[in-house]
């Protein structure tokens, strides 16, 4: 038959509260309660599972209360990133600054790369909107006198017309059409 676990001292319930709150070591948190043990006390101590399920239950107990803290903002949460981003600037960890400062701007909402990395740049135009900005940028290419429209089927010809094209044409130059020797766009 299977031993029960012995019961937590009461002494341990208090150094489960420093553990989770200032982030100490059952050894520290024990000498400050008065408790001396050795490195092998506190590895059995640690190992047993009630000490473990009440530092669990302790954890979720002050993570709950942080979280509830009306105090805690966004505002709060921005200047506290900012703070350290300084920190590590000034210790001279500026790649983990710079991070610092890019969560700091997902907080702000101030960037959306995340959330656009995988969709491409045209996926949301439909034929319309590709056609108009095709349109626009012939546009804006005429003012410059790069484009020559073409008579074969009003396409756009870029800067060299028909004759000039067949001139300067090479058999490996793939960027004119095989049919109407017209540059494509």
């Amino acid at each position: 038959m299977p031993r029960k676990p012995d019961p937590l001292e009461p002494w341990m319930f208090g150094a489960i509260e420093l553990i989770v709150r200032r982030q100490l070591s059952l050894r520290q948190a024990a000498s400050q309660l008065g408790q001396e043990i050795s490195p092998q006390q506190a590895d059995n101590i640690q190992g047993h599972i009630r000490f473990q399920d009440a530092l669990e239950d302790a954890r979720f107990t002050y993570y709950a209360e942080v979280g509830s803290n009306p105090r805690l903002t966004k505002d709060k949460v921005v200047g506290q990133l900012f703070v350290l981003a300084q920190t590590l600037a000034v210790l001279g960890e500026h790649y983990k600054a710079a991070d610092a400062l890019f969560k700091l701007a997902k907080v702000q909402n101030w960037t959306n790369v995340e959330d656009s990395k995988d969709k491409p740049a045209l996926g949301n135009l439909n034929q319309a909107d590709i056609d108009r900005i095709r349109v626009d940028f012939t546009d804006v290419l005429d003012g410059l006198g790069a484009v020559d429209r073409c008579a074969c089927s009003g396409r756009n010809c870029g800067p060299f017309s028909h004759a000039a094209a067949e001139q300067t044409r090479s058999p490996l130059d793939l960027s004119l059409d095989p049919i109407t020797g017209c540059r494509s766009l």
